[in-house]
């Protein structure tokens, strides 16, 4: 699967006016949920397990307390990370491919920098990512989301949601899965709170205790904004 050249600037001007519907998708159906006791991912990460109405595919939320840099939480989430196809497979970490589109050049250049720079810009990008399903007939899946990052009173907040594009043809041969997902970053006396919220709908024929059984894998971005921060 190759990077698209581009997205048509008529793509993004439906995509940029449903930022706040997207995050509105994404925050009701966190407040919706009510999530279960806690327990202890890698001694560092307190997660939970919430039901969502009227599915059998869970929802897990992290919160770690981290002593460092909240930019640098901020810059590690935004950076440009792509994952392309001729990349060996144990640095894919189960994708196929993850690309980012922008909508300028200015967004485009904003998350490369952050390599280098932390440093905080209110964005938005579109993210095409295929997830390989690792079982036989099953489909690989693909996910078509919009990333909205956003200042808070106390802090940031990046939010993750399925969009629909009739008009791009990603993938072929893939299932379009629906994503709802924020990294919250909340500033603390001593240095910030980080919550992560994931929940995915990855539709067709996937059982559900297997989908359920590897959501903590989400946490392992909790335990890596802290190894990044402090």
């Amino acid at each position: 699967m190759q990077k698209l050249k581009s997205v048509p600037q008529s793509v993004w001007d439906k995509l940029l006016p449903i930022q706040e519907q997207c995050v509105d998708e994404v925050m009701n159906l966190y407040k919706s949920i009510t999530f279960g006791s806690s327990k202890k991912f890698k001694d560092v990460v307190d997660m939970s397990y919430g039901a969502v109405s009227k599915s059998s595919f869970k929802a897990i939320r992290g919160t770690v307390d981290v002593k460092g840099d909240i930019l640098k939480a901020i810059a590690f989430d935004l950076q440009d990370r792509e994952t392309t196809p001729d990349q060996p497979k144990a640095e894919r970490h189960g994708r196929v491919c993850k690309y980012m589109y922008y909508p300028d050049s200015a967004t485009a250049d904003y998350c490369v920098s952050l390599k280098q720079t932390p440093a905080f810009k209110p964005i938005c990008l579109l993210m095409h990512q295929i997830n390989e399903s690792g079982v036989p007939l099953v489909s690989d899946r693909e996910f078509v989301t919009l990333r909205i990052s956003q200042q808070t009173d106390n802090g940031y907040i990046v939010v993750t949601r399925s969009v629909t594009i009739d008009e791009l043809n990603f993938a072929t041969n893939v299932v379009r899965g629906n994503n709802w997902n924020f990294n919250l970053y909340e500033k603390t006396e001593n240095g910030f709170k980080a919550t992560t919220f994931f929940y995915c709908d990855p539709c067709g024929n996937v059982p559900a205790m297997a989908f359920n059984s590897t959501l903590e894998g989400q946490m392992g971005f909790l335990k890596r904004v802290k190894q990044v921060s402090e």
